[in-house]
């Protein structure tokens, strides 16, 4: 079984699931670019079969949408049983060249999603020029797929209530991350004196750093410690807003070992986000035991970041809440170790395994629907 996936650019967590793809079928993930914008570091494309095309970045209203150049050739001259397409509007002009082929060659399409609903994605992330002809897009496109993989369960509502689609066409689940290679990571049982709380991630405004920083410095407690881990066009601002405090750390961008170092020295994890269709830093908070500060605006909560169990989930933008989920935990230091502990059951399920059995699910609903056409 032959499988074709696009993506805009490589990111290394993906690494891991397309390496076991490979393993159950001949895999061949294509990227329109080598590097985007807002990926740093290595991009670790070893130990699966990929190809690279030049994209061109297209400059729209402080946005770049991507053409892969050369696409039109490449799928002509490949032939695949299944085809894996994303809804990151950037790869728009891409997907439709790819449902062309497809169809050309009688093929199935099926749409890797993980939009959800959010304020902040209708509002900044897409601009108002494009928004209309993507909205255009997106409804002929998803009539075309012949099945739908779902990041989680808040992107599968999305789609049914935005598209009308039927359940039976939906397979939910594809985040997860592979394990420490160091080994298990020791449950942790003790109760910290200052309570380490950290962020990862890009520092952009859609991540809400800025409103974690100002929290964090209104409370005057000495038991508070604050890592900041990644790199964005905030960072120099961020910075200077933490300025003076030196409860606050900034690590810079993190991979490998020294991602590895932030979340054992962490005993909660903080992710006050506007937009995230589902972060996977979510899901390594879980392999390493950590209580989880979060938003509604966070796909893996009500998944992997349950209020009250694992996880203080806060709206996004209110500080006044955010700053009580962080005295929560300074109040509450023998909360933690307890919940971490169900952080990392809740975690378990969530496998590189599990995610490829889910791909699989999804190749035969494919499959099926082109028959039954």
């Amino acid at each position: 079984m032959k499988i074709f996936i696009f993506q805009n650019s490589p990111a290394p967590f993906r690494t891991p699931l397309f390496i076991k793809l490979g393993e159950k079928f001949e895999t061949t993930v294509v990227y329109g670019l080598k590097n985007a914008r807002d990926r740093y570091g290595n991009a670790g494309v070893a130990g699966y079969t990929h190809d690279f095309l030049k994209g061109v970045n297209i400059a729209l209203k402080g946005k770049t949408l991507t053409y892969a150049r050369g696409l039109g050739r490449y799928l002509r001259d490949h032939d695949f049983d299944v085809y894996i397409i994303n809804d990151d509007w950037r790869c728009g002009l891409s997907n439709r060249a790819i449902v062309r082929a497809a169809r050309r060659r009688g093929r199935p399409v099926f749409l890797w999603c993980g939009e959800i609903d959010t304020p902040y994605r209708f509002k900044v992330m897409i601009p108002n020029t494009f928004r209309i002809i993507y909205n255009l897009h997106m409804r002929r496109l998803v009539k075309k797929m012949s099945a739908f993989l779902a990041y989680g369960p808040k992107t599968l509502r999305y789609y049914e209530r935005t598209y009308r689609i039927p359940k039976e066409k939906f397979i939910c689940g594809t985040q997860a991350v592979a394990l420490d290679p160091d080994g298990p990571v020791p449950t942790k049982t003790t109760v910290p004196e200052v309570v380490t709380f950290l962020f990862i991630g890009y520092l952009e405004q859609r991540k809400g750093v800025h409103d974690l920083i100002r929290a964090a410095r209104q409370l005057d407690r000495d038991d508070l410690r604050l890592i900041i881990a990644g790199k964005g066009p905030e960072e120099e601002r961020l910075k200077n807003m933490a300025e003076g405090d030196c409860r606050i750390e900034f690590r810079g961008y993190v991979e490998g070992a020294e991602k590895r170092k932030c979340y054992r020295e962490a005993d909660v994890m903080v992710s006050p986000t506007y937009h995230d269709p589902w972060a996977n830093t979510i899901n390594e908070a879980c392999v390493y035991g950590l209580p989880i500060i979060t938003t509604p605006a966070e796909g893996a909560e009500g998944s992997l970041a349950l209020d009250g169990f694992n996880a203080r989930i806060v709206p996004p933008g209110d500080i006044d809440k955010l700053r009580g989920a962080l005295e929560f935990f300074l109040e509450n230091k023998s909360a933690i170790p307890a919940m971490g502990k169900k952080s990392k059951a809740l975690g378990e399920k969530f496998n590189i395994g599990w995610v490829v059995e889910n791909f699989a699910r999804a190749v035969q609903i494919a499959l099926r629907d082109k028959q039954d056409d």
